[in-house]
């Protein structure tokens, strides 16, 4: 499958981004059942995003070969919400909002995460170790995963 699809013009809903990512990738993409979704659910202070659920529910358990090197499914996902915590404690970096939830981990240095309680600003936030600050990235996770789709086929294959 390795051959890099076209990728179509205009904005990619996340079903796209998968069906995209499941065209070339060598790995397998698995999603996870609804008692999966509950579980990640139970991780967060407020409701997960409806594009993030979508994802979990996709492609939750094998992301294919998106971001291979990266923590993003589900077995990583407990681990991923006390290891952003932990570096930012040991770098003294900024504290985590209480509500953010942690949906990526890269090599144990960087994370990127969302708010989720009611009313929080949208946006994806990373924190790399020594940055001493957050960035917001993207607008939104489905932003986000576009965003990292569009670099992974981008880039050398």
């Amino acid at each position: 499958m390795s051959r890099k699809p076209r990728i179509p013009s205009g904005p990619l809903s996340v079903p796209q981004c998968v069906e995209v990512t499941w065209r070339w990738s060598e790995r397998p993409l698995r999603g996870c059942t609804d008692a999966e979704i509950e579980t990640v659910q139970g991780l967060a202070v407020g409701a997960l995003p409806a594009d993030y659920v979508e994802w979990l529910r996709l492609a939750g358990h094998a992301a294919g070969d998106l971001l291979v090197g990266s923590d993003l499914t589900l077995e990583h996902l407990p681990r991923l919400q006390v290891g952003a915590r932990m570096l930012l404690a040991q770098d003294g970096g900024p504290e985590l909002p209480s509500d953010a939830f942690v949906f990526l981990g890269h090599q144990g240095y960087a994370y990127l995460w969302f708010h989720t309680a009611p009313g929080a600003e949208l946006g994806v936030y990373r924190y790399v170790e020594s940055d001493r600050a957050f960035s917001r990235v993207s607008e939104d996770f489905r932003t986000w995963l576009e965003g990292a789709v569009r670099d992974e086929l981008d880039g050398p294959r």
